[in-house]
């Protein structure tokens, strides 16, 4: 029975969360290299003015993928991670742009049989006595131009 109620309570969370105000970011370079400065938009689609705190990480993992017996598994390491936007003001939340460059020593986006450097943009919001704003996008990260 515990496990029903569980279910039920997923499923209900899923559908309120269905109803949250959506974010949408835009990239300029769309695909930001290494040690170059980039900008990062963002506005919501819906009803902003119910977040309370918006968050937007931008993070890089590495992703290994191997043989344990019979089994494939995927391991994730976040090797940079950083704060771009922590907004709990409501004018702030709705839209806003902030400047930002990958350091120029870490590694670019990368896909290989077995490994993957990735990136992604998390955004996260606080929504008071209804599901949060929790929305990933990846990006690829090119490396650092010649000079």
């Amino acid at each position: 029975m515990a496990i029903g109620v569980l279910i039920a309570l997923g499923f209900f969370s899923t559908i309120l969360a269905l109803f949250n105000p959506r974010p949408i970011l835009t990239l300029a370079p769309g695909e930001p290299q290494l040690g170059v400065r980039a900008r990062l938009s963002w506005r919501f689609k819906g009803s902003a003015g119910r977040l309370r705190r918006l968050q937007i990480i931008l993070r890089g993992c590495e992703h290994a993928s191997y043989q344990r017996g019979t089994d494939s598994v995927t391991d994730e390491r976040t090797f940079y991670a950083v704060l771009l936007a922590d907004q709990v003001q409501a004018m702030s939340m709705h839209d806003g742009t902030v400047e930002f460059a990958i350091p120029h020593d870490l590694m670019y986006s990368l896909e290989l049989s077995h490994n993957a450097i990735r990136w992604r943009l998390e955004v996260r919001g606080e929504v008071p006595f209804w599901p949060d704003v929790d929305d990933r996008f990846d990006i690829v990260v090119r490396p650092h131009p010649v000079t």
